[in-house]
């Protein structure tokens, strides 16, 4: 398992730094898109598990138009909130049609419907985040590795400190290997490097509202990991997808960042910037 994960970071983190540092805005969104949308069809995977409705079907087809005008929105109007959210509502109503056209007494049509709803928000809504960091100032680029950065050290302090100390349950309900050691242990590893990364490439930050970004990022990361944990043991299903060697899916690795994303653009452009 630790060989799978280390040779496809040995392929994905080249690839990466070259989309991200020398790709431009508009490589960087469509890779941003691409992942958004296999995001999103194992987000339909996992919660249509146990119904009819299919990842290809009309509604889910719906969702996937959805999320890349929301991608797109991003990238080609940056701080156009309204526009993003005109683009959910109008998909919220397109499906609420095709859902009445099909809709019978004991279907499933509307808790499909709501199902669709949450993915649209859940991932592009929210991971479109990151494409608006990528265009907002020259310290775009910066500031999408220090997010990504973040959430990776946020994400091994959590599980070598879970492997070797972690006797305390975090949320057993919904994660039972997550523990309170782990939690911590990802706290202080991203507060130690984060805090050196800021020294080094953004010395103008204020250093206190950095310590609340950083424990911002600590909190909000492993909330995201426990959502989509909840979202699998609810419906029964262990990995999002197979898509990368010894991770699981698109969505399993892109879990804590989705919630660290918008967090992560607010604190740039309202409090840090």
């Amino acid at each position: 398992m630790h060989l799978k994960r280390i040779l496809s970071a040995l392929v994905a983190i080249p690839c990466l730094y070259l989309i991200i540092a020398k790709g431009g805005l508009f490589w960087f969104s469509i890779l941003i898109s691409v992942a958004a949308l296999i995001a999103l069809s194992e987000y339909y995977f996992i919660v249509f598990s146990k119904q009819r409705e299919s990842v290809f079907g009309p509604v889910a087809l719906i969702g996937y138009l959805t999320c890349q005008a929301i991608v797109f929105s991003a990238y080609r109007y940056p701080g156009r909130f309204d526009l993003m959210l005109g683009i959910v509502a109008a998909s919220f109503m397109i499906s609420g049609l095709f859902t009445l056209l099909r809709y019978e007494a004991g279907s499933d049509a509307i808790s499909v419907l709501s199902r669709q709803v949450q993915g649209t928000v859940y991932i592009p809504l929210l991971i479109s985040s990151l494409v608006l960091i990528r265009n907002d100032g020259t310290d775009g680029v910066a500031w999408v590795f220090y997010v990504l950065v973040l959430v990776a050290l946020c994400d091994t302090g959590a599980y070598y400190a879970g492997t070797y100390l972690g006797k305390h349950k975090l949320c057993p309900k919904v994660s039972p290997g997550k523990t309170v050691e782990g939690f911590l242990g990802g706290l202080f590893l991203t507060l130690i490097c984060g805090l050196g990364i800021q020294w080094f490439f953004f010395p103008k930050l204020p250093l206190v509202m950095t310590l609340v970004f950083l424990v911002t990022v600590s909190v909000v990361g492993p909330v995201g990991d426990l959502f989509e944990s909840a979202l699998k043991r609810t419906f029964g299903v262990k990995d999002s997808g197979s898509i990368i060697p010894g991770h699981g899916g698109i969505l399993d690795r892109i879990d804590a960042l989705l919630f660290v994303a918008p967090a992560a653009y607010l604190f740039k452009v309202y409090l840090l910037g």
